[in-house]
């Protein structure tokens, strides 16, 4: 009996350790992580707060700055992500920076600077960023300095306002005074830390939409000052917009180094007008074409004033589309949360009077060339000077304003559909427009009718004369009066009260609608704007940069052990 049960016994623990040791055997990740060298040195794995993984080395800083690189370019993303405002239990900012901070201690960035609107509400003019540096033996045993400044891109509520502060003259005003802010940061912790500084830094700069832009110009400042020195500077800018002109590029500073990663069909890089002059410093890389040439710049064909190193694929092909989504797979598990950051190309509307609706009709038309069209009409309506001067600009802030300032949007919400909280017109405005421009344009067209005796006839595209935006601009404003919440709402918290308000909606609607030559561009906007804005989310970039980036295919998804 003893026997048998020493053989039992024998026999579990032959068997558990067997059965161990293949466990083990298939999970090596798990018992020890493998290390990675890239260029001699070692890259660095990480995860951030929403469980999304990045990657970072030290060989960034080997390779030339004017040399596109798709790993700093997702790196980029991955710091700008980490980077959006942390708020605590009740709206509490006093930690806002705490994510992107922990992704700096991981990769070995320290002396942390951390800009005071980090850890405060945001206001209409602020920008918040943090700083932080390490020291990077190079293979040719050169030490050098690298100075990482990462802009926040998102949560950042009234600073929307200062995004449409354009100025009369110069670069975008709202972005120029953000970007000196960064710069003036960015001097001052260099002074700090570095008294010689003849070709031992290299300044890492990104950001995204708003970051984005303040990185851009702020990039630009650097090379001014540090590049005859020998230093180097890394701008990754992301879906920015446009803040800069060409008046304010030196004749002998090379901005090859700053790098506009851009969607063709994301509204956002659009703005500032290209019709107004405005620009972004150095070149852009259009995502929909991986094909990358830095040594082969041409002009852009959808933003004039810019230099490109590929050209735009305005329609996207299925492996690239599938490459996306296979991203998105990896970054969002649950397939209906995933919808919603997949990449959208817009659908034609028409209204159809003989209908009495609006119909969605077919087109070949791509939504960077209805976009690119948009504003560009846009910008050809009035001129930048009277923009900044007449009330447009003012008008604009007021509402980004009220957006952010705490007012009862779920009003709204129930009485015009779900609000964005980003653009006004998207859901507030969106709904009482389509029927503004039904009523109006119905009148227009049977007072037609009456003119010219005709009885049976389909009009297509209603031209958008002046009085016929005035009109639905009139109509806009009459439904929002029938409502005693929102009256309410506007005296409380709009800029100027009610009245301001509606003199604003007024302007900025007679003001839009010239953007376009028709009625049907028009509703064909409202009904597309919520899947348009959803080419402007950081999951949706960090996805098409990760599919162009071969390391997120080598280290983290197809390791090789």
């Amino acid at each position: 009996m003893k026997k048998a049960f020493k053989f039992i016994i024998g026999a579990i623990t032959v068997s558990t350790t067997i059965i161990a040791c293949i466990f083990l055997f298939n999970n090596k990740v798990n018992a020890a992580t493998p290390t990675y060298y890239n260029n001699g040195h070692v890259v660095i794995e990480g995860e951030y707060k929403n469980n999304f993984n990045y990657l970072y080395c030290d060989s960034f800083f080997e390779t030339d700055p004017n040399q596109y690189n798709e790993h700093i370019a997702t790196a980029s993303m991955a710091f700008v992500d980490a980077a959006t405002t942390h708020i605590g239990a009740n709206k509490d900012y006093s930690d806002g920076a705490k994510n992107i901070k922990a992704v700096y201690k991981h990769v070995g960035l320290d002396d942390w600077y951390v800009a005071d609107a980090y850890n405060k509400v945001p206001e209409a003019d602020s920008i918040a960023f943090i700083i932080g540096s390490k020291d990077i033996k190079l293979n040719n045993k050169k030490t050098i300095k690298l100075i990482t400044t990462t802009i926040r891109s998102a949560s950042y509520g009234m600073e929307w306002a200062s995004n449409v502060k354009l100025g009369a003259t110069g670069e975008a005003q709202g972005f120029k005074e953000a970007a000196t802010k960064v710069y003036d940061a960015i001097e001052d912790y260099t002074n700090k830390y570095i008294k010689d500084y003849n070709g031992r830094i290299a300044f890492w700069i990104h950001g995204f939409s708003r970051g984005g832009a303040t990185a851009n110009l702020a990039a630009k400042r650097l090379i001014d000052k540090y590049q005859q020195a020998g230093n180097k500077v890394y701008a990754y800018c992301l879906e920015a917009p446009q803040g800069g002109v060409a008046s304010e590029e030196l004749k002998d500073r090379d901005y090859r180094g700053i790098h506009n990663c851009v969607n063709p069909a994301d509204l956002v890089p659009y703005v500032a007008p290209t019709k107004f002059g405005f620009k972004r410093y150095g070149v852009d890389h259009y995502l929909t074409n991986d094909q990358f040439d830095s040594k082969k710049l041409v002009k852009s064909k959808l933003f004039e004033n810019n230099l490109a190193d590929n050209e735009p694929y305005l329609l996207m092909d299925q492996v690239t589309k599938n490459a996306i989504n296979w991203q998105l797979e990896k970054l969002i598990p649950n397939k209906d949360d995933r919808k919603k950051y997949a990449p959208y190309e817009y659908d034609r509307y028409e209204i159809s009077i003989k209908q009495t609706g609006i119909i969605k009709v077919d087109t070949d038309e791509a939504t960077a060339t209805y976009l690119k069209r948009f504003m560009d009409g846009l910008a050809a309506t009035t001129t930048r000077k009277e923009f900044a001067e007449d009330g447009l600009q003012q008008a604009l802030r007021n509402l980004m304003i009220f957006m952010n300032s705490g007012a009862n949007l779920e009003k709204f919400k129930e009485q015009f559909g779900w609000m964005d909280y980003t653009l006004l017109v998207g859901d507030l405005l969106g709904p009482a427009l389509i029927e503004g421009v039904m009523e109006v344009a119905q009148d227009f067209w049977y007072d037609m009718l009456d003119t010219l005796h005709i009885k049976k006839r389909e009009v297509q595209q209603i031209p958008l004369t002046k009085m016929f935006r005035e009109k639905i601009a009139a109509e806009i404003i009459e439904r929002l009066q029938r409502k005693e919440e929102i009256e309410k709402e506007l005296d409380n918290i709009y800029p100027g009260k009610k009245e301001q308000a509606y003199k604003d909606i007024n302007n900025l609607v007679v003001y839009a609608l010239g953007g376009f030559t028709g009625v049907d561009d028009t509703v064909t906007l409202v009904k597309n704007l919520d899947g348009i804005l959803q080419n402007h989310t950081l999951t949706q970039e960090f996805a098409f940069l990760r599919c162009q980036d071969g390391w997120y295919k080598t280290y983290v998804y197809e390791p090789m052990w």
